[in-house]
Protein backbone atom coordinates (compact mmCIF):
# COMPACT_ATOMS: atom_id res chain seq x y z
CA UNK A 1 0.00 0.00 0.00
CA UNK A 2 1.26 3.55 -0.76
CA UNK A 3 0.40 6.77 0.56
CA UNK A 4 -0.86 9.18 -1.24
CA UNK A 5 -0.78 13.14 -1.45
CA UNK A 6 -4.37 13.03 0.81
CA UNK A 7 -2.04 10.89 3.45
CA UNK A 8 -5.30 7.93 2.47
CA UNK A 9 -4.21 3.87 1.75
CA UNK A 10 -4.00 3.58 -1.67
CA UNK A 11 -3.05 0.16 -3.46
CA UNK A 12 -0.88 0.28 -6.15
CA UNK A 13 -2.27 -0.36 -9.68
CA UNK A 14 0.65 -0.71 -12.16
CA UNK A 15 1.49 -4.01 -13.45
CA UNK A 16 5.13 -4.08 -15.38
CA UNK A 17 5.29 -6.52 -18.16
CA UNK A 18 9.28 -6.72 -18.98
CA UNK A 19 9.19 -8.46 -22.37
CA UNK A 20 11.93 -9.68 -24.37
CA UNK A 21 11.59 -8.59 -27.73
CA UNK A 22 9.30 -6.37 -29.75
CA UNK A 23 7.46 -9.24 -30.58
CA UNK A 24 4.52 -7.93 -28.25
CA UNK A 25 1.50 -6.26 -30.83
CA UNK A 26 -0.36 -3.40 -29.19
CA UNK A 27 -3.29 -5.22 -29.78
CA UNK A 28 -2.22 -7.69 -27.20
CA UNK A 29 -1.71 -4.93 -24.86
CA UNK A 30 -4.74 -3.25 -24.95
CA UNK A 31 -6.48 -6.64 -24.82
CA UNK A 32 -4.13 -7.00 -21.53
CA UNK A 33 -5.39 -3.80 -20.27
CA UNK A 34 -9.11 -4.53 -21.35
CA UNK A 35 -8.74 -7.72 -19.04
CA UNK A 36 -7.14 -5.67 -15.82
CA UNK A 37 -9.47 -2.41 -16.33
CA UNK A 38 -12.22 -4.20 -14.11
CA UNK A 39 -9.86 -4.42 -11.16
CA UNK A 40 -8.20 -1.22 -11.65
CA UNK A 41 -5.06 -2.25 -12.95
CA UNK A 42 -3.21 -1.59 -15.96
CA UNK A 43 -0.44 -2.67 -17.72
CA UNK A 44 2.98 -0.88 -18.63
CA UNK A 45 5.00 -2.84 -20.83
CA UNK A 46 9.00 -2.46 -21.32
CA UNK A 47 11.14 -3.76 -23.57
CA UNK A 48 14.39 -3.66 -21.89
CA UNK A 49 15.96 -4.55 -18.64
CA UNK A 50 17.36 -1.33 -17.76
CA UNK A 51 13.87 0.43 -17.78
CA UNK A 52 12.31 -1.91 -15.80
CA UNK A 53 14.80 -1.56 -13.23
CA UNK A 54 14.06 1.71 -13.40
CA UNK A 55 10.39 1.22 -13.01
CA UNK A 56 10.87 -1.33 -9.70
CA UNK A 57 13.19 0.77 -7.90
CA UNK A 58 10.24 3.95 -8.53
CA UNK A 59 8.51 1.50 -6.67
CA UNK A 60 4.63 1.64 -6.84
CA UNK A 61 4.10 -1.14 -8.80
CA UNK A 62 1.26 -3.86 -7.85
CA UNK A 63 3.20 -6.31 -9.56
CA UNK A 64 5.89 -7.75 -12.22
CA UNK A 65 5.38 -10.28 -15.11
CA UNK A 66 8.83 -11.26 -16.71
CA UNK A 67 9.38 -12.83 -19.78
CA UNK A 68 12.08 -15.03 -20.37
CA UNK A 69 12.98 -17.39 -23.59
CA UNK A 70 12.94 -20.76 -22.09
CA UNK A 71 15.45 -22.07 -20.44
CA UNK A 72 17.65 -19.08 -21.20
CA UNK A 73 18.89 -16.56 -18.21
CA UNK A 74 18.13 -13.14 -18.92
CA UNK A 75 14.65 -13.55 -17.44
CA UNK A 76 15.96 -14.60 -14.60
CA UNK A 77 18.66 -12.17 -13.96
CA UNK A 78 16.35 -9.45 -13.82
CA UNK A 79 14.05 -11.13 -11.85
CA UNK A 80 17.02 -11.50 -9.34
CA UNK A 81 17.59 -7.57 -9.70
CA UNK A 82 13.94 -7.24 -8.97
CA UNK A 83 14.22 -9.63 -5.60
CA UNK A 84 17.16 -7.37 -4.70
CA UNK A 85 15.03 -4.14 -4.65
CA UNK A 86 12.08 -5.31 -3.81
CA UNK A 87 11.90 -8.96 -1.97
CA UNK A 88 7.98 -8.86 -1.63
CA UNK A 89 6.71 -7.51 -5.22
CA UNK A 90 4.17 -10.21 -6.69
CA UNK A 91 5.81 -11.91 -9.73
CA UNK A 92 5.02 -14.30 -12.65
CA UNK A 93 7.15 -15.70 -15.40
CA UNK A 94 6.60 -16.53 -19.01
CA UNK A 95 8.61 -18.57 -20.53
CA UNK A 96 8.85 -19.79 -24.14
CA UNK A 97 9.84 -23.42 -23.12
CA UNK A 98 9.74 -23.55 -19.49
CA UNK A 99 11.58 -27.22 -18.22
CA UNK A 100 11.54 -28.52 -14.67
CA UNK A 101 14.93 -26.56 -14.57
CA UNK A 102 13.13 -23.77 -15.03
CA UNK A 103 10.32 -24.05 -12.87
CA UNK A 104 12.52 -24.78 -10.07
CA UNK A 105 14.56 -21.80 -10.44
CA UNK A 106 11.67 -19.93 -11.00
CA UNK A 107 10.01 -20.97 -7.62
CA UNK A 108 13.12 -20.56 -5.77
CA UNK A 109 12.78 -16.79 -6.38
CA UNK A 110 9.36 -17.19 -5.14
CA UNK A 111 7.14 -16.13 -8.17
CA UNK A 112 3.32 -16.94 -8.05
CA UNK A 113 3.54 -18.74 -11.71
CA UNK A 114 5.29 -19.77 -14.68
CA UNK A 115 3.06 -19.49 -17.75
CA UNK A 116 3.75 -20.56 -21.02
CA UNK A 117 4.77 -18.50 -24.02
CA UNK A 118 2.40 -17.08 -26.23
CA UNK A 119 0.11 -16.10 -23.22
CA UNK A 120 -3.15 -15.48 -24.10
CA UNK A 121 -4.05 -11.56 -22.90
CA UNK A 122 -7.29 -12.79 -20.68
CA UNK A 123 -5.03 -15.80 -18.98
CA UNK A 124 -2.43 -13.22 -18.17
CA UNK A 125 -4.64 -11.04 -16.96
CA UNK A 126 -6.92 -13.14 -15.01
CA UNK A 127 -4.52 -15.02 -13.72
CA UNK A 128 -2.36 -12.10 -12.38
CA UNK A 129 -5.38 -10.41 -11.58
CA UNK A 130 -6.64 -13.71 -9.23
CA UNK A 131 -2.88 -13.63 -7.54
CA UNK A 132 -3.05 -10.33 -6.46
CA UNK A 133 -6.34 -10.58 -4.70
CA UNK A 134 -5.77 -13.73 -2.96
CA UNK A 135 -2.29 -12.20 -1.91
CA UNK A 136 -4.28 -8.59 -0.49
CA UNK A 137 -7.21 -11.35 1.12
CA UNK A 138 -4.16 -13.41 3.12
CA UNK A 139 -2.42 -10.31 4.25
CA UNK A 140 -5.49 -8.30 5.05
CA UNK A 141 -6.99 -11.53 7.04
CA UNK A 142 -9.92 -10.60 5.87
CA UNK A 143 -13.10 -13.80 6.83
CA UNK A 144 -14.64 -13.13 2.86
CA UNK A 145 -12.47 -13.72 0.25
CA UNK A 146 -15.01 -11.48 -2.00
CA UNK A 147 -14.47 -8.90 0.04
CA UNK A 148 -10.81 -8.03 -1.88
CA UNK A 149 -10.70 -10.35 -4.43
CA UNK A 150 -11.72 -8.67 -7.90
CA UNK A 151 -14.08 -9.66 -10.62
CA UNK A 152 -11.94 -11.97 -13.63
CA UNK A 153 -12.23 -12.39 -16.79
CA UNK A 154 -10.46 -14.70 -19.25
Amino acid sequence: MLLNSEREWVRPHEVLLALRDGGCSTTWLEDVNMGFRPSGYVALGTFCDPDAIRRVERGGLAAAVLFTEGTALEGFSLLRIIRSISADLPCWLVATDPTPHTLQAALALRVHSVMRHPVEAGVLSGTVTRGLGLARFHSAGSDDPSDDIATQGS
